[in-house]
């Protein structure tokens, strides 16, 4: 009963999401709920209620990743990038070149040697 008092006393200040609920208090009955379902389930399955729901594609809920697991999957999107970058230069060097010569031509002829 106290420990209750406490947690509305947390959420007074809170905006309402419709008349007679606030964000921190669907929080506070969502985290009641699943402290009442996970024992069971996890008696159930073997596995952790949050687990389950990270399975659900519709939810969006993820599992937080590791500092290795960030630092791995930036290292794998800038190696993409750079072989991207440089396929692209590979196919546009001749361009380049070509580009470049023109200018200093095209420079020579108008004496900004």
């Amino acid at each position: 009963m106290l420990q209750t008092k406490l947690l509305k006393s947390d959420c007074q200040n809170q905006t309402r999401i419709n008349s007679s609920t606030t964000l921190c208090e669907a929080g506070e009955a969502a985290k009641s709920l699943y402290d009442q379902v996970n024992p069971t389930f996890e008696k159930i399955t073997g596995h952790s209620l949050v687990k389950a729901l990270t399975k659900i594609k519709d939810l969006n809920i993820e599992k937080k990743k590791s500092l290795a697991e960030k630092k791995r999957t930036r290292r794998n999107n800038y190696r993409k990038f750079k072989e991207v970058v440089e396929k692209e230069w590979e196919n546009t060097s001749l361009i380049r070149y070509n580009l470049r010569l023109w200018s200093v031509d095209f420079g020579q002829a108008l004496g900004m040697d």
